[in-house]
């Protein structure tokens, strides 16, 4: 949330998280820095389509948790079903401190052309342009 903040100062209202075949098996609190946590079903996903903006984005959360190293994988959606950035997260085990630390924070932000398609992505890390990457299948 800090670094979508610093990337595009967007504050989040709600967070609705699908519980998908992937959702990595952890327990969310009901808020996180203020913003509201919905977890929800295939239906309720598909009723809440209208809902989903800016600040109250639809997010597949995907985790890979192994001994010393975990990985989030955000995909965020608006308006409605609306690709529009990925968030990866790793944390490393720190065993003095018996917990993860953050390691590595990036945001792939997709980037339309004047069509509206997909053009490439717009690389962050901690909240600061780093670099394009294409879009696999694109051809330039």
């Amino acid at each position: 949330m800090g670094a979508v903040y610093k990337k595009e100062n967007t504050n989040f209202d709600t967070l609705f998280f699908g519980k998908q075949s992937g959702f990595p098996d952890i327990d969310l609190p009901t808020t996180i820095n203020g913003a509201k946590i919905h977890i929800l079903n295939q239906e309720e996903v598909n009723n809440n389509k209208p809902t989903y903006c800016k600040s109250s984005p639809y997010i597949n959360l995907i985790g890979f948790v192994e001994n010393d190293t975990a990985e989030f994988i955000f995909v965020t959606f608006y308006p409605g079903f609306n690709h529009q950035y990925d968030c990866y997260i790793n944390f490393r085990y720190n065993s003095e401190k018996k917990e993860f630390d953050l390691d590595k924070l990036r945001i792939e932000a997709l980037i339309r052309n004047k069509e509206g398609k997909v053009d490439h992505y717009a690389i962050y890390e901690d909240g600061k342009y780093v670099g394009d990457k294409p879009i696999e299948g694109n051809k330039k």
